[in-house]
């Protein structure tokens, strides 16, 4: 009778409040399995996937255990569906769980510790739309409950000259560990840069499938931690979105675990996605000697150059709009992964 309740409330009430927060009945299942749930239904799994679709299930990001709309929080049964949605979560890799009365009772748990999670610093009372789900994805964790709509930038009072700064940290590491070419320098640096680029990503937007080490999660061991993830990257399991960035990765071999921390330290200070200066000109110009770009013929032009050089290719634009500039003559290693990352976060 009770089961017949909740059915009758899912359908009647629940299905309409996914409906307002714009999720509709064909990106959801309900009171099924999962491959990874094995005997365990979820009373309703929401998806980015329609779920005639095989891709549903690898693209879940939402557990609802729904209750009949007479449960309060607290009671018997609502502890039960909390047990239940932890248990579930947990088995189809979700870091969150969400339990309803598919009435006016509305709350997203933390599936590691049962603590309940909060949107901006408030308590999440209402269901959300698929943009936050997605956060909650990549935000939440075992020492996380709070899911930042906004990220709040910490380091961005960080300027160019705090940065160069720290290159020249990072030159007394690489000179420690006889780190000699320029070549070398350069490339460990943009490595771990993007790195932490693509973890800042994530924190907007999950695109891993499944569960992937990130920047905030490398150590002790940093070097086997992000020998990991560089193959994660490559690896189609865990998607395909950041493929492109394996080749990119080179980090010097002559680094041990401790100049992976202190390099991984070093760099935590940033916020290296809309930081506001050109990280990759700061970097070629640094580990590039003058010599070598004379021998190269490899030249940075200054980004005060650049602005008003656009600002006169687009002075007749009369419509503000999205546009792109390519320069298909750049040739330093610094200047195509600044043109990739533009275009993986123009994505």
């Amino acid at each position: 009778m009770v089961k017949k309740e909740e059915t009758n409330d899912i359908v009647q009430n629940l299905y309409s409040a996914l409906a307002e927060v714009g999720i509709d009945k064909v990106f959801c299942k309900q009171d099924v399995t999962t491959q990874n749930s094995l005997l365990e239904r979820g009373d309703i799994w929401v998806s980015l996937s329609e779920h005639t679709k095989k891709t549903f299930e690898r693209d879940i990001v939402c557990l609802i255990e729904a209750k009949h709309k007479k449960c309060v929080i607290g009671d018997a049964e609502w502890q039960d569906a909390m047990r239940q949605g932890k248990s579930k979560a947990a088995k189809q890799n979700l870091p969150y769980y969400v339990v309803t009365n598919c009435k006016d009772l509305v709350r997203f748990y933390n599936a590691a510790n049962d603590e309940e999670v909060a949107l901006d610093g408030m308590a999440i009372t209402k269901l959300q739309p698929i943009k936050i789900l997605i956060k909650a994805l990549a935000q939440i964790s075992e020492n996380n409950s709070d899911i930042k709509d906004k990220i709040e930038v910490s380091s961005s009072s960080r300027t160019e000259s705090d940065f160069r700064k720290s290159l020249y940290r990072l030159k007394e590491i690489y000179r420690a560990c006889a780190i000699k070419d320029s070549e070398d320098k350069i490339n460990t640096t943009v490595s771990f840069i993007i790195l932490k680029y693509i973890a800042e990503m994530e924190q907007e937007e999950r695109h891993f499938i499944g569960p992937v080490k990130l920047w905030n999660d490398y150590g002790p061991n940093f070097k086997s931690d992000i020998s990991g993830f560089i193959s994660d990257i490559s690896n189609p399991e865990y998607g395909t979105f950041y493929t492109d960035f394996h080749d990119m990765i080179e980090i010097s071999g002559r680094l041990t675990n401790n100049y992976y921390a202190k390099i991984h330290a070093e760099l935590d200070k940033y916020h290296f996605h809309g930081c506001g200066f050109d990280i990759y000109g700061a970097i070629y110009e640094e580990f590039a000697s003058k010599k070598e770009k004379k021998e190269f013929g490899e030249y940075y032009t200054r980004r005060h150059i650049t602005k008003v050089i656009s600002e006169l290719l687009l002075k007749n634009e009369l419509y503000p709009r999205d546009i792109k500039i390519c320069d298909p003559a750049c040739g330093t290693p610094s200047r195509s992964v600044s043109i990739r990352l533009g275009y993986l976060s123009a994505r």
